[in-house]
């Protein structure tokens, strides 16, 4: 008996369980929920089971089957006029199985099978008319045609030898030659009636000598030769205009030899060498619309190899340095454009390396200091373009580390302390600009910490507050510039606190106040 309610039990929670898991869905597409567009269940949140979708006039568009939010099972598709569109299975997201189309009209547009989401076995395909339009052979992705028929219900194409037309409505699309059931002879597609898009001819299934593509306005878009199903030999674009865009050679289906980009204007914006598609050799690239030279140097194996030279739209040359296989490494310029020097310094694999150095367009040294392995590491100093001194410290990973000294340009010091990781940590000190100190203190971690004291651009103690955490906390002294105590407040996290007091000039209380959690209360 016990064992019994057991297992009774375990049956109600597997119950509750599985109900809670299971959600039927609904979803409208108007606001007051009177027109269903999909309706059906949740597992887990996936699909499960039948789902039906609706247009938005309330028609049957769609019935279809899920396991595990994956299509399995039938589904079917509806027009809105309540034709059948297409109907076919799925097994776990792959095609499978028969499939039929139908026209809007209930006419049958083609039928075949799928095996595991590749097409399989014959299809028949039907113009609108419900007459024969072409049958075909399908084993994964290699297709056979065998018989095809012209919109006048002439056979074109008998046991996979003859011409396949198709159409864009009553219009000739394409017209194509089969022999034994492959592309053979001569291939045509037009845009519209009279219209030529391209021309070729096939041999065995793949293209073969030379392919003219147009534009719609008629003028050539392309001309390629093909041998073999890959490209080959000299191959030109044109722009709509009928002007050269792109010129270059093939070899075995890739680009091998000199190639040139042209701009509409007749301009070459690129040129150079690819090897087995791979750019290779010397490379020239231009200004935009311009002969002038924007960037120069050699490829090898499609990357960056050897030195490269940059210039200023204006011809000045810009930039020099290495590669290495794609790589940035040795000597790297930058110049200004009056051709001064910019920046120099060397690159090992990539990243900078050594000693660096910054110049002023004048001529003059503006920053100096070394990298290690692309960050800065070890002594930087950097100098106002008069040759007075900006700033000197330590670097390690990029971030300031150590005692940092900073300058006005007048050669007076602006402010100086410690760093640790980049940020301010120790005793400071700030400068007005005529050299007397304006603040001194502690960060710890960045925040002000302690005791600060405050003058004035004369020297004259003007304030001194204490800090935690970079917040005012604890006892606060103003005083009148060179003279006593003007104000003295107390603080805690930041907020008035306790009592405050005020003093005229000569040390007398002119007035109290009290602040309790920032609030005043007397």
């Amino acid at each position: 008996m016990k064992k019994i309610s057991i297992i009774g039990a375990l049956t109600i929670i597997c119950q509750l369980l599985f109900s809670q898991a299971e959600q039927r869905f609904t979803a409208y597409h108007n606001s007051d929920s009177s027109i269903k567009s999909s309706e059906g269940t949740y597992l887990y949140g996936l699909e499960e089971g039948e789902w039906k979708y609706w247009y938005e006039d309330g028609s049957l568009k769609e019935i279809s089957n899920y396991t595990e939010g994956k299509l399995n099972g039938s589904v079917v598709i509806w027009y809105p006029n309540g034709q059948k569109k297409n109907e076919g299975f799925f097994v776990f997201n792959l095609q499978d199985s028969t499939y039929s189309s139908w026209y809007e009209d209930g006419k049958l547009r083609g039928e075949g099978s799928f095996d595991l989401g590749f097409k399989s076995g014959l299809w028949r395909y039907y113009f609108p008319s419900g007459k024969p339009y072409k049958t075909e052979t399908w084993d994964r992705d290699t297709v056979t045609i065998i018989d095809a028929w012209n919109l006048q219900n002439e056979q074109t194409l008998t046991k996979g030898n003859g011409t396949l037309v198709k159409y864009n409505g009553s219009d000739t699309a394409s017209v194509s030659n089969y022999k034994n059931g492959e592309l053979n002879g001569q291939f045509k597609s037009f845009y519209g009636p009279g219209l030529v898009e391209e021309t070729g001819t096939y041999s065995n299934g793949k293209k073969d000598g030379r392919w003219i593509k147009y534009h719609p306005n008629g003028n050539m878009a392309s001309d390629i030769t093909w041998e073999n199903g890959g490209k080959t030999g000299a191959t030109s674009f044109f722009y709509e205009s009928g002007k050269p865009k792109i010129s270059g050679t093939y070899l075995r289906d890739k680009k091998d030899g000199y190639w040139e980009f042209l701009n509409e204007d007749g301009t070459t914006y690129m040129k150079g060498f690819f090897v087995q598609n791979l750019q290779d050799s010397l490379w020239v690239y231009f200004q935009p619309n311009s002969n002038q030279k924007e960037s120069e140097g050699t490829f090898s194996e499609g990357k960056k190899d050897g030195v490269w030279q940059f210039w200023y739209p204006e011809g000045q040359l810009w930039r020099r340095g290495n590669y290495a296989m794609g790589e940035k490494n040795g000597l790297w310029t930058t110049w200004f454009e009056n051709g001064q020097k910019l920046q120099e310094g060397e690159y090992v694999l990539g990243k900078e390396h050594g000693v660096w150095q910054d110049w002023y367009e004048s001529g003059k040294i503006k920053d100096k200091g070394e990298f290690l392995e692309g960050k800065m590491h070890g002594e930087w100093i950097g100098w106002f373009e008069n040759g007075k001194l900006n700033y000197k410290g330590q670097r390690k990973d990029d971030l300031q580390e150590g005692f940092w000294e900073y300058w006005s340009s007048n050669g007076l010091p602006r402010e100086k302390g410690s760093f640790k990781k980049g940020i301010k940590h120790g005793k400071w000190e700030a400068f007005h600009l005529k050299g007397n100190v304006e603040s001194q203190g502690s960060y710890s971690n960045g925040s002000k910490e302690g005791l600060w004291k405050f003058y004035t651009e004369y020297g004259q103690l003007i304030r001194e507050m204490n800090y935690e955490k970079d917040k005012l906390d604890g006892k606060s002294v103003i005083y009148h510039p060179g003279k006593g105590v003007m104000a003295e407040n107390y603080y805690k996290d930041g907020r008035p606190s306790g009592e405050w007091k005020f003093y005229d000039e000569s040390g007398k209380v002119i007035k109290k106040m009290k602040y309790q959690n920032g609030q005043r209360i007397e």
